[in-house]
Protein backbone atom coordinates (compact mmCIF):
# COMPACT_ATOMS: atom_id res chain seq x y z
CA UNK A 1 0.00 0.00 0.00
CA UNK A 2 3.01 2.27 0.33
CA UNK A 3 3.07 2.98 -3.38
CA UNK A 4 -0.64 3.95 -3.28
CA UNK A 5 -0.12 6.42 -0.44
CA UNK A 6 2.85 7.91 -2.23
CA UNK A 7 0.93 8.28 -5.49
CA UNK A 8 -1.99 9.90 -3.67
CA UNK A 9 0.33 12.44 -2.01
CA UNK A 10 1.90 13.30 -5.36
CA UNK A 11 -1.51 13.72 -6.96
CA UNK A 12 -2.80 15.96 -4.18
CA UNK A 13 0.36 18.00 -4.33
CA UNK A 14 -0.01 18.84 -7.98
CA UNK A 15 -1.06 22.34 -8.98
CA UNK A 16 -4.06 22.80 -11.29
CA UNK A 17 -2.36 24.98 -13.91
CA UNK A 18 -5.32 24.97 -16.33
CA UNK A 19 -7.68 26.56 -13.80
CA UNK A 20 -5.14 29.35 -13.30
CA UNK A 21 -5.28 30.38 -16.94
CA UNK A 22 -6.89 33.76 -17.76
CA UNK A 23 -10.65 33.65 -18.27
CA UNK A 24 -10.17 34.71 -21.90
CA UNK A 25 -8.17 31.55 -22.60
CA UNK A 26 -10.62 29.36 -20.69
CA UNK A 27 -13.42 30.90 -22.71
CA UNK A 28 -11.56 30.12 -25.93
CA UNK A 29 -11.17 26.49 -24.80
CA UNK A 30 -14.86 26.14 -23.97
CA UNK A 31 -15.90 27.76 -27.25
CA UNK A 32 -14.26 24.88 -29.12
CA UNK A 33 -16.34 22.28 -27.30
CA UNK A 34 -19.87 21.17 -28.05
CA UNK A 35 -22.55 22.23 -25.60
CA UNK A 36 -22.58 18.80 -23.96
CA UNK A 37 -18.77 18.70 -23.71
CA UNK A 38 -18.69 22.16 -22.15
CA UNK A 39 -21.27 21.08 -19.57
CA UNK A 40 -19.17 18.06 -18.61
CA UNK A 41 -16.25 20.32 -17.61
CA UNK A 42 -18.21 21.29 -14.49
CA UNK A 43 -17.06 18.03 -12.83
CA UNK A 44 -13.35 18.79 -13.25
CA UNK A 45 -13.08 20.91 -10.13
CA UNK A 46 -14.99 23.39 -7.99
CA UNK A 47 -13.53 26.31 -9.93
CA UNK A 48 -14.65 24.80 -13.25
CA UNK A 49 -18.22 24.17 -12.11
CA UNK A 50 -19.69 27.58 -13.10
CA UNK A 51 -17.35 28.35 -15.98
CA UNK A 52 -19.35 26.79 -18.82
CA UNK A 53 -22.46 28.74 -17.81
CA UNK A 54 -20.52 32.03 -17.82
CA UNK A 55 -18.17 31.55 -20.75
CA UNK A 56 -20.04 29.41 -23.31
CA UNK A 57 -20.95 31.58 -26.31
CA UNK A 58 -22.32 28.84 -28.59
CA UNK A 59 -25.61 27.20 -27.71
CA UNK A 60 -26.03 24.56 -30.40
CA UNK A 61 -29.03 22.41 -29.56
CA UNK A 62 -28.92 20.95 -33.05
CA UNK A 63 -25.86 18.84 -32.28
CA UNK A 64 -27.75 16.50 -29.98
CA UNK A 65 -28.34 12.99 -31.25
CA UNK A 66 -31.38 12.41 -33.43
CA UNK A 67 -34.07 9.82 -32.84
CA UNK A 68 -32.32 7.48 -35.30
CA UNK A 69 -29.24 7.60 -33.06
CA UNK A 70 -31.08 6.68 -29.89
CA UNK A 71 -32.43 9.99 -28.56
CA UNK A 72 -35.92 11.20 -29.43
CA UNK A 73 -35.57 14.88 -30.36
CA UNK A 74 -39.32 14.98 -30.97
CA UNK A 75 -40.10 14.28 -27.31
CA UNK A 76 -40.68 16.65 -24.37
CA UNK A 77 -37.17 15.65 -23.28
CA UNK A 78 -35.72 18.07 -25.85
CA UNK A 79 -37.75 21.06 -24.69
CA UNK A 80 -37.04 20.37 -21.01
CA UNK A 81 -33.33 20.12 -21.65
CA UNK A 82 -33.19 23.35 -23.64
CA UNK A 83 -35.11 25.17 -20.91
CA UNK A 84 -32.77 23.80 -18.24
CA UNK A 85 -29.63 24.89 -20.10
CA UNK A 86 -31.04 28.38 -20.71
CA UNK A 87 -31.90 28.70 -17.02
CA UNK A 88 -28.35 27.78 -16.01
CA UNK A 89 -26.69 30.00 -18.62
CA UNK A 90 -25.52 33.10 -16.77
CA UNK A 91 -22.95 34.84 -18.93
CA UNK A 92 -22.07 35.68 -22.52
CA UNK A 93 -23.67 39.07 -23.06
CA UNK A 94 -23.36 38.32 -26.80
CA UNK A 95 -24.00 34.78 -28.08
CA UNK A 96 -22.03 33.65 -31.13
CA UNK A 97 -24.73 31.17 -32.13
CA UNK A 98 -28.08 29.81 -31.00
CA UNK A 99 -29.28 26.75 -32.92
CA UNK A 100 -32.55 24.87 -32.41
CA UNK A 101 -33.50 21.71 -34.30
CA UNK A 102 -36.77 20.53 -32.84
CA UNK A 103 -39.16 18.15 -34.60
CA UNK A 104 -42.26 17.52 -32.46
CA UNK A 105 -45.11 15.32 -33.59
CA UNK A 106 -47.88 17.25 -35.34
CA UNK A 107 -50.52 16.43 -32.74
CA UNK A 108 -48.38 17.82 -29.89
CA UNK A 109 -46.66 20.76 -31.60
CA UNK A 110 -49.08 23.39 -30.24
CA UNK A 111 -47.85 22.64 -26.73
CA UNK A 112 -44.44 24.12 -27.57
CA UNK A 113 -45.48 27.57 -28.88
CA UNK A 114 -44.55 29.17 -25.57
CA UNK A 115 -41.20 27.38 -25.44
CA UNK A 116 -40.25 28.56 -28.93
CA UNK A 117 -41.24 32.14 -28.13
CA UNK A 118 -39.13 32.09 -24.97
CA UNK A 119 -36.14 30.59 -26.82
CA UNK A 120 -36.30 33.28 -29.51
CA UNK A 121 -36.65 35.94 -26.83
CA UNK A 122 -33.62 34.56 -24.96
CA UNK A 123 -31.51 34.59 -28.12
CA UNK A 124 -32.22 38.23 -28.86
CA UNK A 125 -31.78 39.28 -25.25
CA UNK A 126 -28.31 37.77 -25.49
CA UNK A 127 -27.55 39.71 -28.67
CA UNK A 128 -27.24 36.56 -30.77
CA UNK A 129 -25.04 36.66 -33.87
CA UNK A 130 -26.26 33.48 -35.58
CA UNK A 131 -29.83 32.25 -35.08
CA UNK A 132 -31.06 28.98 -36.62
CA UNK A 133 -34.53 27.50 -36.13
CA UNK A 134 -35.16 24.19 -37.89
CA UNK A 135 -38.66 22.95 -37.07
CA UNK A 136 -39.29 20.53 -39.93
CA UNK A 137 -41.71 18.18 -38.20
CA UNK A 138 -40.67 14.58 -38.84
CA UNK A 139 -38.29 15.89 -41.50
CA UNK A 140 -41.21 17.13 -43.61
CA UNK A 141 -41.29 20.68 -44.95
CA UNK A 142 -45.03 20.50 -45.63
CA UNK A 143 -46.06 21.14 -42.03
CA UNK A 144 -45.31 24.66 -40.76
CA UNK A 145 -46.53 24.82 -37.18
CA UNK A 146 -44.76 27.77 -35.55
CA UNK A 147 -45.26 31.46 -36.32
CA UNK A 148 -42.27 33.72 -35.67
CA UNK A 149 -43.05 36.59 -33.27
CA UNK A 150 -44.39 39.76 -34.84
CA UNK A 151 -42.41 42.99 -35.01
CA UNK A 152 -44.40 44.39 -32.08
CA UNK A 153 -43.57 41.38 -29.88
CA UNK A 154 -39.89 41.40 -30.80
CA UNK A 155 -39.45 45.10 -30.15
CA UNK A 156 -41.38 45.13 -26.87
CA UNK A 157 -39.48 42.20 -25.39
CA UNK A 158 -35.98 43.31 -26.37
CA UNK A 159 -36.46 47.00 -25.61
CA UNK A 160 -37.99 46.37 -22.17
CA UNK A 161 -35.24 44.07 -20.94
CA UNK A 162 -32.14 45.11 -22.85
CA UNK A 163 -32.53 48.54 -24.46
CA UNK A 164 -28.98 48.41 -25.79
CA UNK A 165 -29.92 45.40 -27.95
CA UNK A 166 -32.94 47.04 -29.58
CA UNK A 167 -32.60 46.52 -33.31
CA UNK A 168 -30.72 43.22 -32.88
CA UNK A 169 -27.49 44.95 -33.82
CA UNK A 170 -25.29 41.85 -33.50
CA UNK A 171 -27.26 39.52 -35.79
CA UNK A 172 -25.22 38.32 -38.80
CA UNK A 173 -27.06 35.11 -39.80
CA UNK A 174 -30.74 34.17 -39.66
CA UNK A 175 -31.84 30.71 -40.86
CA UNK A 176 -35.47 29.59 -40.56
CA UNK A 177 -36.85 26.23 -41.71
CA UNK A 178 -40.59 25.49 -41.46
CA UNK A 179 -41.16 28.72 -39.56
CA UNK A 180 -44.00 30.99 -40.65
CA UNK A 181 -42.60 34.50 -40.92
CA UNK A 182 -44.05 37.52 -42.69
CA UNK A 183 -42.32 39.89 -45.06
CA UNK A 184 -42.84 42.67 -42.52
CA UNK A 185 -40.73 40.87 -39.91
CA UNK A 186 -37.98 40.06 -42.42
CA UNK A 187 -37.88 43.67 -43.60
CA UNK A 188 -37.60 44.74 -39.96
CA UNK A 189 -34.50 42.56 -39.59
CA UNK A 190 -33.05 43.91 -42.83
CA UNK A 191 -33.59 47.48 -41.69
CA UNK A 192 -32.42 47.06 -38.09
CA UNK A 193 -29.61 44.52 -38.30
CA UNK A 194 -26.65 46.43 -39.75
CA UNK A 195 -24.42 43.32 -39.67
CA UNK A 196 -26.88 40.83 -41.24
CA UNK A 197 -25.09 39.01 -44.08
CA UNK A 198 -26.94 35.70 -44.47
CA UNK A 199 -30.72 35.19 -44.60
CA UNK A 200 -32.37 31.82 -45.25
CA UNK A 201 -36.12 31.20 -45.20
CA UNK A 202 -37.37 27.71 -46.11
CA UNK A 203 -41.03 26.66 -46.10
CA UNK A 204 -42.99 29.64 -44.85
CA UNK A 205 -46.71 29.96 -45.66
CA UNK A 206 -46.84 33.61 -44.59
CA UNK A 207 -44.07 34.96 -46.82
CA UNK A 208 -45.81 36.32 -49.93
CA UNK A 209 -44.29 39.77 -50.47
CA UNK A 210 -40.77 40.90 -49.69
CA UNK A 211 -38.61 43.91 -50.45
CA UNK A 212 -34.88 43.49 -49.90
CA UNK A 213 -33.39 46.96 -50.10
CA UNK A 214 -31.62 49.57 -48.03
CA UNK A 215 -28.71 52.02 -48.29
CA UNK A 216 -26.64 50.25 -45.61
CA UNK A 217 -27.66 46.66 -46.39
CA UNK A 218 -24.75 44.23 -45.91
CA UNK A 219 -26.66 41.13 -47.03
CA UNK A 220 -24.40 38.76 -48.99
CA UNK A 221 -26.39 35.52 -49.13
CA UNK A 222 -30.17 35.20 -49.58
CA UNK A 223 -32.13 31.94 -49.89
CA UNK A 224 -35.91 31.68 -50.15
CA UNK A 225 -37.25 28.19 -50.79
CA UNK A 226 -40.69 26.53 -50.81
CA UNK A 227 -42.56 29.75 -50.08
CA UNK A 228 -45.59 31.27 -51.78
CA UNK A 229 -43.92 34.40 -53.05
CA UNK A 230 -46.01 36.72 -55.17
CA UNK A 231 -43.77 39.77 -55.26
CA UNK A 232 -40.01 39.97 -54.63
CA UNK A 233 -38.01 43.17 -55.09
CA UNK A 234 -34.24 42.99 -54.51
CA UNK A 235 -31.78 45.86 -54.52
CA UNK A 236 -28.70 44.79 -52.58
CA UNK A 237 -25.28 46.11 -53.53
CA UNK A 238 -23.40 43.46 -51.50
CA UNK A 239 -25.49 40.42 -52.49
CA UNK A 240 -23.21 37.67 -53.84
CA UNK A 241 -25.44 34.57 -53.66
CA UNK A 242 -29.18 34.27 -54.37
CA UNK A 243 -31.30 31.12 -54.24
CA UNK A 244 -35.00 31.20 -55.18
CA UNK A 245 -36.40 27.68 -55.22
CA UNK A 246 -40.16 27.46 -55.48
CA UNK A 247 -42.73 25.59 -57.55
CA UNK A 248 -45.77 27.82 -57.38
CA UNK A 249 -47.31 30.19 -59.92
CA UNK A 250 -45.35 32.91 -61.62
CA UNK A 251 -43.99 35.52 -59.23
CA UNK A 252 -42.91 39.04 -59.95
CA UNK A 253 -39.17 39.06 -59.29
CA UNK A 254 -37.19 42.27 -59.72
CA UNK A 255 -33.40 42.23 -59.46
CA UNK A 256 -31.63 45.57 -59.60
CA UNK A 257 -28.43 46.99 -58.20
CA UNK A 258 -26.74 43.61 -57.61
CA UNK A 259 -23.24 44.41 -58.95
CA UNK A 260 -21.42 41.59 -57.10
CA UNK A 261 -23.98 38.79 -57.58
CA UNK A 262 -21.96 35.74 -58.66
CA UNK A 263 -24.12 32.75 -57.68
CA UNK A 264 -27.74 32.21 -58.70
CA UNK A 265 -29.98 29.17 -58.01
CA UNK A 266 -33.54 29.42 -59.33
CA UNK A 267 -36.50 27.23 -60.20
CA UNK A 268 -40.09 27.42 -61.36
CA UNK A 269 -41.36 30.02 -63.79
CA UNK A 270 -38.44 32.29 -62.97
CA UNK A 271 -36.05 29.64 -64.30
CA UNK A 272 -38.19 29.30 -67.43
CA UNK A 273 -37.94 33.05 -67.94
CA UNK A 274 -34.13 32.93 -67.68
CA UNK A 275 -34.09 30.11 -70.24
CA UNK A 276 -36.51 31.50 -72.79
CA UNK A 277 -36.19 35.29 -72.29
CA UNK A 278 -32.50 35.60 -71.40
CA UNK A 279 -32.23 39.18 -72.64
CA UNK A 280 -34.55 40.27 -69.81
CA UNK A 281 -31.92 39.17 -67.28
CA UNK A 282 -28.66 40.30 -68.86
CA UNK A 283 -28.12 43.08 -66.30
CA UNK A 284 -26.92 40.45 -63.81
CA UNK A 285 -26.57 37.21 -65.82
CA UNK A 286 -23.30 38.21 -67.47
CA UNK A 287 -21.50 38.56 -64.13
CA UNK A 288 -22.50 35.14 -62.74
CA UNK A 289 -19.86 32.52 -61.95
CA UNK A 290 -22.25 29.76 -60.83
CA UNK A 291 -25.77 29.11 -62.13
CA UNK A 292 -28.26 26.41 -61.12
CA UNK A 293 -31.57 26.05 -62.97
CA UNK A 294 -34.31 23.72 -61.79
CA UNK A 295 -36.84 23.36 -64.56
CA UNK A 296 -40.52 22.59 -63.86
CA UNK A 297 -42.36 19.63 -65.30
CA UNK A 298 -45.02 20.75 -67.78
CA UNK A 299 -47.35 17.94 -68.79
CA UNK A 300 -49.64 18.98 -71.64
CA UNK A 301 -48.33 22.55 -71.64
CA UNK A 302 -46.15 22.74 -74.68
CA UNK A 303 -43.52 20.03 -74.46
CA UNK A 304 -41.70 21.52 -77.42
CA UNK A 305 -41.11 24.71 -75.44
CA UNK A 306 -39.97 22.70 -72.45
CA UNK A 307 -37.40 20.50 -74.13
CA UNK A 308 -35.45 23.05 -76.15
CA UNK A 309 -33.32 26.04 -75.27
CA UNK A 310 -33.29 28.96 -77.68
CA UNK A 311 -30.96 28.17 -80.62
CA UNK A 312 -28.78 31.12 -79.63
CA UNK A 313 -28.05 32.33 -76.12
CA UNK A 314 -26.32 35.53 -74.91
CA UNK A 315 -22.71 34.91 -73.97
CA UNK A 316 -21.99 34.41 -70.26
CA UNK A 317 -18.25 34.90 -70.14
CA UNK A 318 -17.85 34.68 -66.34
CA UNK A 319 -19.78 31.46 -65.77
CA UNK A 320 -17.61 28.59 -64.51
CA UNK A 321 -20.17 26.19 -62.96
CA UNK A 322 -23.50 25.26 -64.52
CA UNK A 323 -26.03 22.91 -62.94
CA UNK A 324 -29.32 21.91 -64.55
CA UNK A 325 -31.94 19.93 -62.68
CA UNK A 326 -34.74 18.59 -64.82
CA UNK A 327 -37.27 15.81 -65.29
CA UNK A 328 -37.21 13.52 -68.27
CA UNK A 329 -40.26 13.80 -70.51
CA UNK A 330 -41.00 11.82 -73.62
CA UNK A 331 -39.17 13.22 -76.62
CA UNK A 332 -36.63 15.27 -74.68
CA UNK A 333 -33.01 15.06 -75.75
CA UNK A 334 -30.21 16.27 -73.49
CA UNK A 335 -28.35 17.63 -76.50
CA UNK A 336 -30.79 20.53 -76.41
CA UNK A 337 -28.84 21.89 -73.42
CA UNK A 338 -25.92 22.57 -75.75
CA UNK A 339 -26.78 26.21 -76.68
CA UNK A 340 -26.54 27.27 -73.04
CA UNK A 341 -23.20 25.49 -72.57
CA UNK A 342 -21.86 27.02 -75.78
CA UNK A 343 -22.73 30.46 -74.40
CA UNK A 344 -20.29 29.88 -71.51
CA UNK A 345 -16.77 29.77 -73.02
CA UNK A 346 -15.03 29.58 -69.60
CA UNK A 347 -17.30 26.90 -68.15
CA UNK A 348 -15.30 24.26 -66.25
CA UNK A 349 -18.00 22.12 -64.56
CA UNK A 350 -21.31 21.05 -66.09
CA UNK A 351 -23.77 19.00 -64.00
CA UNK A 352 -27.14 17.62 -65.06
CA UNK A 353 -29.46 16.18 -62.42
CA UNK A 354 -32.06 14.11 -64.19
CA UNK A 355 -35.24 12.86 -62.52
CA UNK A 356 -37.18 10.37 -64.64
CA UNK A 357 -40.80 11.34 -65.22
CA UNK A 358 -41.70 8.51 -67.59
CA UNK A 359 -44.85 6.67 -66.39
CA UNK A 360 -44.17 3.40 -64.56
CA UNK A 361 -45.60 1.32 -67.40
CA UNK A 362 -42.88 2.66 -69.67
CA UNK A 363 -39.95 2.15 -67.33
CA UNK A 364 -38.66 -0.61 -69.61
CA UNK A 365 -37.75 2.16 -72.04
CA UNK A 366 -35.42 3.75 -69.49
CA UNK A 367 -32.96 0.93 -68.85
CA UNK A 368 -30.92 -0.14 -71.83
CA UNK A 369 -28.95 -3.33 -71.34
CA UNK A 370 -27.83 -3.46 -74.96
CA UNK A 371 -24.25 -2.55 -75.87
CA UNK A 372 -23.63 1.15 -76.41
CA UNK A 373 -23.05 1.83 -80.08
CA UNK A 374 -25.23 4.89 -80.63
CA UNK A 375 -23.38 7.69 -82.44
CA UNK A 376 -26.38 9.88 -83.25
CA UNK A 377 -24.83 12.80 -81.36
CA UNK A 378 -22.53 13.42 -84.31
CA UNK A 379 -25.57 14.07 -86.50
CA UNK A 380 -27.86 15.80 -84.00
CA UNK A 381 -25.45 18.44 -82.70
CA UNK A 382 -23.49 20.90 -84.81
CA UNK A 383 -19.73 20.71 -84.96
CA UNK A 384 -18.45 22.50 -81.88
CA UNK A 385 -15.60 22.18 -79.40
CA UNK A 386 -15.57 23.52 -75.86
CA UNK A 387 -12.02 24.27 -74.77
CA UNK A 388 -12.43 24.88 -71.01
CA UNK A 389 -14.92 22.26 -69.87
CA UNK A 390 -13.13 19.84 -67.52
CA UNK A 391 -15.87 17.99 -65.59
CA UNK A 392 -19.22 16.65 -66.84
CA UNK A 393 -21.55 14.95 -64.34
CA UNK A 394 -24.88 13.23 -64.94
CA UNK A 395 -26.92 12.36 -61.83
CA UNK A 396 -29.94 10.11 -62.30
CA UNK A 397 -28.44 8.10 -65.18
CA UNK A 398 -30.80 5.30 -66.22
CA UNK A 399 -29.14 3.98 -69.36
CA UNK A 400 -31.58 5.60 -71.78
CA UNK A 401 -30.12 6.12 -75.29
CA UNK A 402 -30.61 9.89 -74.99
CA UNK A 403 -28.42 9.95 -71.89
CA UNK A 404 -25.75 7.87 -73.58
CA UNK A 405 -25.89 10.22 -76.53
CA UNK A 406 -25.45 13.22 -74.25
CA UNK A 407 -22.35 11.76 -72.56
CA UNK A 408 -20.86 10.59 -75.85
CA UNK A 409 -21.33 14.04 -77.30
CA UNK A 410 -19.29 15.73 -74.58
CA UNK A 411 -16.56 13.11 -74.76
CA UNK A 412 -15.91 14.43 -78.25
CA UNK A 413 -16.81 18.10 -77.97
CA UNK A 414 -15.11 18.90 -74.63
CA UNK A 415 -11.49 18.77 -75.75
CA UNK A 416 -10.16 19.58 -72.23
CA UNK A 417 -12.37 17.10 -70.40
CA UNK A 418 -10.63 15.49 -67.39
CA UNK A 419 -13.45 13.67 -65.61
CA UNK A 420 -16.81 12.14 -66.53
CA UNK A 421 -18.99 11.34 -63.50
CA UNK A 422 -22.07 9.09 -63.82
CA UNK A 423 -24.40 8.56 -60.86
CA UNK A 424 -27.38 6.21 -61.35
CA UNK A 425 -29.13 7.30 -58.16
CA UNK A 426 -32.02 9.75 -58.29
CA UNK A 427 -31.06 13.39 -57.58
CA UNK A 428 -33.51 13.55 -54.67
CA UNK A 429 -31.80 10.57 -53.03
CA UNK A 430 -28.34 12.02 -53.63
CA UNK A 431 -29.39 15.34 -52.07
CA UNK A 432 -30.45 13.53 -48.89
CA UNK A 433 -27.31 11.39 -48.80
CA UNK A 434 -29.26 8.18 -49.42
CA UNK A 435 -27.87 5.24 -51.36
CA UNK A 436 -29.71 2.11 -52.34
CA UNK A 437 -29.35 -0.87 -54.64
CA UNK A 438 -31.88 -2.53 -56.94
CA UNK A 439 -31.93 -4.18 -60.34
CA UNK A 440 -32.44 -0.88 -62.19
CA UNK A 441 -29.53 0.79 -60.42
CA UNK A 442 -27.25 -2.15 -61.19
CA UNK A 443 -28.36 -2.25 -64.83
CA UNK A 444 -27.78 1.49 -65.22
CA UNK A 445 -24.34 1.18 -63.62
CA UNK A 446 -23.39 -1.65 -65.99
CA UNK A 447 -24.59 0.41 -68.92
CA UNK A 448 -22.45 3.33 -67.75
CA UNK A 449 -19.36 1.15 -67.54
CA UNK A 450 -19.79 0.24 -71.19
CA UNK A 451 -18.88 3.82 -71.98
CA UNK A 452 -15.29 3.05 -70.98
CA UNK A 453 -14.41 1.97 -74.51
CA UNK A 454 -15.43 5.40 -75.78
CA UNK A 455 -13.57 7.36 -73.12
CA UNK A 456 -10.25 8.86 -74.28
CA UNK A 457 -7.17 8.03 -72.14
CA UNK A 458 -7.02 11.57 -70.75
CA UNK A 459 -10.53 11.31 -69.23
CA UNK A 460 -11.24 9.60 -65.90
CA UNK A 461 -14.59 7.78 -65.90
CA UNK A 462 -16.22 7.67 -62.45
CA UNK A 463 -19.31 5.47 -62.04
CA UNK A 464 -20.86 5.84 -58.58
Amino acid sequence: MAWFVKAKRELLGRVDRISQLPREILGAILSRLTLEEAGRTSVLSRSWRPLWAFLTTKLNFGAWKSRDEGVNICSPWYARRVNRVLKLHLGASVLDEFIIRFYPEEESSAAYYGDLDSWVNFAFQKGVKRLELDLASNGSWLYRWYAFPSVEKLCSRTSNTHPQLFGFCHLTTLCLNCVNITGEVIEHFLGNCPLLEQLQVISSDHLTNLKVAGPSLRLKCLEISRCYLEDLDISAANLASLSLMYFGPASRVILRNVPVLSELCISGDYAESVIHQPTDHLSYMRQLERLKLTRPLLFGQGVGRYIAFPPTYPELRCLKQLELESRKVRGENLIFYTPLVRACPLLSTFTVRYQSAIPPCDQSEVISATPINDDRYARVAPEYHHRCLQVVELVGFSGHPDEVEFLSYWLVMAVSLDKLVINPHAPSAVAMGLTYENSKIRAARECARQLQRKVPPRVKLVVL
